[in-house]
């Protein structure tokens, strides 16, 4: 098995050899390197960059970010996914310009107690932002150590989780924290990958138990898999009779894209004719239609949206309803002009739709 000094000079030497630019990366600022983390959270860095300069464009510190609305977070976020790290790093902002006077707390277990900084994300601060010896371990890593050490048993869990961390806490001493960090991860994402590994580039090679067992594709072990479920969304254009607005209301429920702004939606469990029913039984309380109204359907747009756990088969319906009565319940819904709705922030392939619809 390589040893703490062996496993750190290696990475060190392979990592002087590389360059991975990224416009956080030679940055000490707690709080870009916060954005960027959360931001590369589920997010490829290529995809994740152009984000991370428009968030530090428009809030170039915590104290301009904890003064923004949650429209206009969400509305920088979109297209991202995963929407609960904008809300998350909105209500973080706020925080630590109350409690800690707009100044990015230093220590770990306060770093560690933000909302949506988990321990990868705190040990990625405190080292990058304060020299702190603690290694960041994320599926990259995880993957990296289990075929160097061949640990067999199931990587996500604790104990295994804990053997990783002790083996790299005894490495990362040897190092400068912040270096060995960024090593590791860039190793993992760029050598060490999940599938097709450059193991002929790899400086750990010969003490790669994985490679020496020819269990490189094998490793690491997962006991848990994903279990994906079918929704299916029925999403209504319900156009005024000047054909200039619309009605979009805002997802409230402790559920996907919670803050964002949809179309009047109708979850149906199957596939359904939706010609069998009054409108007022597809609409949820905040948009009224009159039982008394009949509708036609002008046109159908079906697309298919993969999420991480979720499979959403979404349907979108253009109505014309006749005679013309829709009113609102509270301040969810409501009606936008087809020149104002992209100032509000949609879920993609909602967005996508609208802007094709409307030919934009």
């Amino acid at each position: 098995m390589i040893s703490p000094s062996n496993f750190s000079s290696l990475l060190k030497e392979w990592h002087q050899t590389i360059t991975r630019d990224m416009p956080w990366k030679a940055d000490r600022d707690p709080y870009k390197i916060w954005l960027s983390e959360i931001i590369l959270q589920q997010t490829r860095v290529a995809q994740g960059t152009p984000y991370y300069l428009r968030f530090i464009d428009k809030f170039p510190d915590i104290k301009t970010l904890a003064k923004a609305d949650e429209d206009t977070v969400l509305k920088l976020w979109q297209g991202l996914g995963y929407y609960s790290r904008a809300r998350n790093i909105l209500a973080t902002a706020k925080i630590i310009d109350q409690d800690y006077s707009g100044v990015f707390p230093t220590e770990h277990g306060d770093i560690l107690k933000l909302k949506g900084v988990g321990p990868y994300t705190a040990a990625a601060i405190s080292s990058f932002a304060y020299g702190h010896s603690i290694p960041v371990i994320d599926g990259n890593v995880l993957r990296l150590m289990s075929r160097i050490h061949g640990i067999y048993e199931p990587i996500d869990h604790p104990n295994t989780h804990k053997t990783i961390d002790n083996l790299l806490r005894k490495a990362i001493k040897l190092a400068d924290p912040a270096a060995f960090n960024q090593a590791i991860m860039d190793f993992g994402a760029t050598v060490c990958t999940p599938k097709n590994p450059n193991c002929g580039e790899c400086v750990f090679a010969a003490h790669c138990i994985a490679k020496a067992n020819d269990d490189v594709n094998l490793l690491p072990i997962k006991s848990k898999s994903i279990k994906k479920t079918t929704r299916y969304f029925n999403y209504f254009v319900l156009l005024a009779p000047n054909l200039k607005q619309f009605v979009i209301e805002k997802r409230t429920e402790n559920d996907i894209w919670k803050g964002l702004y949809q179309l009047p939606l109708y979850e149906s469990q199957t596939l359904e004719d939706l010609s069998t029913k009054p409108l007022s039984e597809y609409f949820p309380k905040s948009v009224n239609i009159s039982d008394t109204s009949t509708y036609e359907v002008h046109s159908v747009s079906t697309k298919k949206h993969i999420l991480t756990h979720q499979t959403l088969v979404i349907n979108f319906y253009v109505l014309e309803i006749i005679p013309y009565h829709i009113e609102f319940e509270g301040d969810r819904a409501c009606f936008v002009s087809k020149t104002d709705y992209d100032q509000y922030p949609f879920p993609k392939v909602i967005a996508d739709f609208l802007n094709d619809f409307f030919d934009f």
